[in-house]
């Protein structure tokens, strides 16, 4: 099989590698020479992810923005690096260094074609973007014109119209352009008109994308879930716990200090009885975050404590009588909450047949199902006079 029109997203010949942008496509044409006779063809693609980023992008606050020929007109947006140690704060290919990932600028004027948009980087190089193109008619109505490397469109074919989602910058592209230049400074918009068709129009928006390469997010390992018992006559448990660590792909384990509790009660304090959930977050160089959780459930393990009282049940006519369990309750108390108590008596209903001194089972119960009792031997029963 001999490959000949192979081509690679810009439309170039090539024999491979084949590579394309994110959402893009490759396309490919096989002939074969006489001595290939089966029918039909294979090809083994292997899709490559494209490495993790972070993207960060910048606008300027100084729009809307007129400009007028003949004089060049020019707008910044502010760029700043991430404070991660990772961070290379330079433009490149490799772990910790930044794409410029697109230039995006809402406009419009009176002639496409007018135009001249150029990007200044802090370090003073220039890259045209777009230069006499979009006919008469292409910003007749405002619209975002996006610059990106990935793009397939060449901005000289735009003749008219409503431009195209994308465009390749005209003067070159970004990578290359500001190979190992920093990010952090003013990067500039430069607008200037077409010498042979000048005419003004307005800056709506200026924005400029960042993407870091920043590594894979690192694994966290915590602490499987426990339980502990409350504390004596307190309705907590002061929990002391490990830290959970972690281990990154490019930085490998973690120093301690990259590894902070996020959510949850701090280990040394009290935990209140039920389930606790405590969060812990490793964060890499590149600032990648991964968090993971374990639970901490206190259990109320402590009886309440039941006090009787006496009481005195007086008969009515018939001779029946009752009374409730809280008739019987002589302040009765718990760990925890005194409220959530419940009380049972063993006998609430009586008869002439329990004139006299009854004996009693008070029953106290917390909400956790801990129970106590206490007896009241001098429950008195007599009939009404």
């Amino acid at each position: 099989m001999v490959c000949t029109d192979a081509t690679d997203p810009a439309g170039n010949p090539t024999l491979g590698p084949f590579t394309s942008a994110d959402g893009g496509t490759l396309s490919f044409s096989f002939n074969s020479d006489s001595s290939v006779t089966k029918q039909g063809w294979e090809a083994n693609i292997a899709v490559v992810p494209a490495p993790p980023t972070s993207s960060a992008t910048f606008c300027t606050a100084d729009v809307p923005l007129p400009f007028a020929p003949p004089v060049t007109t020019s707008v910044a947006a502010a760029v700043i690096n991430t404070p991660n140690p990772g961070d290379t704060g330079n433009i490149g290919t490799g772990l910790g260094e930044y794409t410029l990932s697109n230039v995006t600028i809402n406009s419009i004027t009176d002639f496409a074609n007018a135009r001249d948009y150029r990007l200044q980087s802090p370090n003073g190089t220039i890259l045209l973007l777009d230069f006499a193109n979009g006919g008469t008619t292409g910003l007749d109505v405002a619209a975002d014109l996006v610059f990106t490397d990935a793009s397939a469109n060449a901005v000289t074919g735009w003749t008219g119209g409503a431009p195209l989602a994308d465009y390749m910058p005209q003067g070159g592209d970004f990578a290359s352009t500001f190979a190992g230049e920093p990010i952090t400074g003013d990067w500039f918009l430069l607008v200037g008109s077409n010498p042979s068709n000048q005419a003004g129009g307005v800056i709506n928006s200026y924005c400029i994308t960042f993407e870091m390469s920043v590594g894979d997010s690192p694994e966290i390992f915590c602490i499987p879930d426990f339980t502990v018992d409350n504390d004596e006559f307190a309705c907590g448990a002061v929990v002391n716990f490990a830290a959970p660590f972690a281990i990154d792909a490019e930085d490998g384990v973690l120093d301690p200090s990259s590894v902070a509790q996020t959510g949850g009660i701090a280990s040394g304090m009290e935990f209140p009885v039920g389930p606790n959930d405590v969060t812990f977050t490793a964060t890499d160089s590149h600032g990648n975050q991964t968090s993971c959780t374990f639970v901490i459930t206190v259990l109320d393990t402590e009886d309440p404590v039941a006090v009787c009282q006496d009481f005195t049940i007086v008969l009515d006519v018939a001779g029946n009588g009752s009374l409730t369990a809280a008739d019987l309750d002589g302040g009765s108390t718990d760990n925890c909450d005194v409220a959530a108590l419940t009380l049972t008596a063993s006998q609430t209903a009586f008869t002439c047949a329990d004139a006299g001194t009854v004996d009693v089972t008070l029953t106290v119960t917390d909400a956790a199902g801990n129970s106590s009792t206490c007896e009241i031997g001098r429950a008195s029963c007599r009939e009404r006079v």
